[in-house]
């Protein structure tokens, strides 16, 4: 490839990573939208990350070296506003993708999703099948969030827009209405919510085929190596950010640490062959 080639490519993906528009999109290009809520005061804030969920997975899944990504909510004043009305203990946090899109062929219907980080939570996710999927994210169900959600906050007149959503609210954009919530309206067999402060593996989920009674495909965002990649939303420093970690695999470490050794020994015999 030549250099001008090189550069129409460069520049094409840096307009694939940016947003057209203001609203958090779904659909064969999902984005992923960061959803606080307390499911006891029923209020919820939703964010919008501005990172589309097929650009993610291809940073931080099947990686073999480190990447992080974060952003911070603290100062946007709709987070100021949801802070007021929530109670921080009852806090949970899930992070999504939603692709209703196509038909009953593998990755024609996806969701990317976050997940509890407990061995028994995480075990159920391969439970979940076809059907069940297909209902949770149907666009009467997990669709029913994201359309009135849009209609939002401030969605609609900035790019990466938030809102802050009450139960009695019109429509369906608090996160607990039937549609979403923890438990994606009772149709998941795991819950896709952490406490603050708490790290969460990432998860992509698509159906396996036509059967609506075989089980589901789920692909674990994780390196080469087999290490997780994590969402962890806590307060660092004073501010409430959520941080996208990728750790590269542990053989990337013991590579840099041999190659470092062997530079140390080449060094050490050099100075001896000047004595």
């Amino acid at each position: 490839m030549n250099k001008t080639m090189k550069l129409i490519a460069a520049a094409a993906a840096l307009v694939a990573a940016v947003p057209a528009m203001a609203k958090i999109e779904v659909g064969n290009a999902p984005e992923l939208a960061l959803v606080v809520f307390d499911d006891v005061n029923k209020v919820s804030f939703t964010k919008d990350l501005g990172t589309f969920a097929d650009a993610f997975k291809t940073q931080f899944d099947g990686h073999n070296k480190p990447a992080s990504l974060s952003w911070t909510v603290s100062g946007d004043a709709n987070w100021d506003t949801f802070l007021s009305a929530a109670n921080v203990s009852n806090l949970k946090w899930t992070v999504l993708g939603w692709d209703d899109i196509g038909g009953g062929a593998v990755g024609q219907k996806r969701l990317f999703t976050t997940a509890l980080n407990t061995p028994k939570n995480l075990a159920a996710i391969p439970n979940w099948t076809n059907q069940q999927f297909q209902n949770a994210i149907s666009a009467g169900q997990l669709g029913s969030f994201f359309g009135p959600v849009n209609e939002s906050g401030t969605h609609k007149s900035q790019a990466n827009g938030s809102s802050v959503n009450f139960d009695t609210d019109a429509g369906n954009a608090y996160f607990g209405f039937p549609g979403s919530g923890e438990f994606y309206n009772n149709l998941a067999t795991f819950s896709n919510a952490n406490a603050v402060g708490q790290s969460s593996e990432f998860f992509y989920l698509t159906r396996s085929g036509t059967n609506q009674l075989n089980k589901v495909l789920v692909d674990r965002f994780e390196s080469v190596g087999g290490v997780a990649s994590t969402f962890t939303f806590s307060n660092q420093g004073g501010n409430t950010v959520l941080m996208a970690a990728a750790v590269p695999e542990p053989s990337t470490y013991a590579m840099l640490l041999g190659g470092l050794l062997a530079l140390g020994l080449v060094v050490r015999r050099r100075t001896n062959d000047r004595r």
